[in-house]
């Protein structure tokens, strides 16, 4: 299945929030630079499907972000995260969107 298509039909949500390792700033850049500043580009690149990014942030002059993304497989996002582990800190917090949220708690409004 493609990863694309698997993130849209199997999607989990997740926040994904970075940070630069000491001294790894220059390889950063480069890295975010080589694949036309595009996070999703990026994380193609490193051959891990199934991760389709929504959103991503940069804290200005921080030296860290924040990504929101659907993953069909979890696996594939650890993947990714230890190959980029040289050059950042990552956690991954699973989140539901205000739907998915909705449709959760529906059980539990009072009528």
């Amino acid at each position: 299945m493609d990863g694309e298509v698997g993130a849209r039909l199997l999607g989990m949500n997740y926040l994904i929030i970075w940070k630069l390792k000491l001294g790894q700033h220059e390889k950063s850049i480069g890295q975010f630079a080589q694949h036309g500043h595009n996070t999703q580009t990026l994380i193609a690149a490193l051959g891990v499907k199934g991760i389709v990014v929504s959103s991503s942030l940069h804290a200005l002059g921080e030296g860290r972000g924040f990504i929101t993304a659907k993953v069909a497989d979890i696996a594939n996002l650890q993947t990714a995260v230890l190959l980029l582990s040289d050059v950042y800190d990552v956690e991954l917090v699973q989140v539901l969107t205000d739907e998915e949220s909705a449709r959760a708690l529906a059980p539990f409004i009072k009528k």
